[in-house]
């Protein structure tokens, strides 16, 4: 309930400040804790992230983007503020998820193309592929997607005919999985009946609030009037996010390993 009057008092506020602000200020105390990086990321580190055990891997990216994800708030969804000119201080959080999404995919992409060797690249393909399943199982479908992005990277695609059956197979059930075909609708179905935690795609939702907006100004007849009809969309998707930031992992931080993932480049 608490989640639900936020949101909802962060619509208000963007057409009427003093209302929304007053509303804000009621319920603040009971936002969720933000949990943040300096608690966690230790100094780095010199060993080489993709050494770490594929299992434990997933699971502190899960920790890295979980924490980034909980400190997305409602208002930066609002607006298109990512997008905006000053997105760095309206949607800050939202920005470095973005940003880090660049990061990992960019990642996996070198770390095949860095190897000398074609039998190398696809034993390092194949770690990658078996991470992405791994991150479907603890439901983390933002760096599931991360991750295969980076193998969909044009440069990569020539090792995949060197894969084995099996590890095809379910490079393609992956590949299947996070498909934009009409409008990613095995991605969204599988997400809405997973049960928590979890962590959706984030750009799924900055799409389809991108839509909202845009669409509501094409069809907008009494400029800058209050519009209900598109507030109550906006409310909807950002109750959604607040559900799946409610409920965290319980998976132990390891710093050397956080500060890596910090430090992807």
């Amino acid at each position: 309930m608490i989640i639900s009057l936020l949101a909802f008092a962060e619509l208000v506020k963007v057409e009427h400040p003093q209302i929304g602000n007053s509303l804000i200020r009621k319920i603040e105390n009971t936002e969720l804790p933000t949990l943040h990086a300096r608690n966690i990321i230790a100094k780095p580190t010199n060993f080489r992230l993709f050494d770490v055990d594929t299992k434990v891997l997933a699971e502190q990216l899960t920790v890295h983007t979980q924490r980034l994800f909980l400190e997305c708030r409602t208002s930066e969804f609002l607006q298109l503020n990512w997008v905006s000119p000053y997105r760095q201080h309206k949607a800050p959080n939202i920005c470095t998820m973005i940003e880090m999404a660049r990061k990992v995919s960019k990642w996996v992409t070198s770390t095949i193309l860095e190897s000398n060797t074609a039998d190398n690249r696809v034993e390092i393909l194949k770690k990658f592929i078996h991470l992405a399943s791994e991150l479907q199982n603890l439901n983390n479908v933002n760096t599931l997607v991360q991750v295969m992005t980076g193998l969909n990277n044009a440069s990569v695609q020539q090792s995949w005919q060197q894969l084995d059956s099996l590890t095809r197979e379910k490079f393609k059930d992956l590949y299947y999985f996070v498909s934009s075909t009409t409008n990613y609708k095995v991605m969204r179905d599988a997400i809405n009946h997973m049960s928590p935690p979890l962590i959706p795609n984030l750009d799924l939702y900055l799409t389809d609030l991108t839509f909202i907006e845009d669409g509501s100004q094409a069809c907008e007849i009494i400029p800058n009037a209050f519009n209900f009809r598109k507030n109550k969309i906006v409310y909807r998707v950002l109750d959604e996010i607040k559900s799946y930031q409610a409920t965290r992992y319980t998976i132990e931080p390891d710093q050397n390993i956080q500060a890596a993932i910090e430090n992807i480049e």
